[in-house]
């Protein structure tokens, strides 16, 4: 038992893995470090540099995305089905901004229907796009033969 658990744990942290359910909770773990990317600098720009929220939102989702992207390529996904990485790149931020118009919305809705402060909106959103990111990513750029 105790050997299952080690392997087990091996694999959800090391290697490549083409375990949707490992990739589930690795795209999670990069869906947190993307969110506090995000985040902490929609923060900066909202609330140290006087930014309305949707254009900060929008600046901080995309340096989101690019530390998603970079993870993902690099630990999240065993299979590439784009062998251009230009194009791969490009189909991933066309994904990313469909999960835009779901933040933006997302946030919108918080702040100007419901009255939540930005940071709590924010943070409906992230949620609300995560899901959308990962399945569209899944299945546009990494999903196996």
């Amino acid at each position: 038992m105790r050997r299952a658990l080690s392997s087990t744990g091996g694999r959800l942290v090391l290697g490549r893995s083409g375990n949707v359910g490992v990739q589930f909770t690795r795209a999670f773990v990069t869906g947190l470090i993307a969110t506090a990317a995000d985040v902490l600098t929609m923060v900066a720009l909202v609330s140290g540099l006087g930014w309305h929220y949707l254009v900060g939102n929008a600046c901080s989702y995309t340096l989101g995305t690019w530390v998603n992207y970079a993870i993902s390529v690099w630990w999240v996904f065993s299979t590439r089905n784009v062998t251009n990485r230009s194009l791969e790149l490009a189909v991933f931020f066309a994904a990313g901004i469909a999960g835009l118009g779901v933040s933006e919305a997302a946030m919108f809705g918080g702040v100007e229907w419901v009255g939540l402060h930005y940071v709590p909106a924010k943070i409906v959103a992230t949620g609300c796009h995560f899901v959308f990111n990962f399945t569209s990513r899944k299945l546009l750029l990494f999903r196996d033969a």
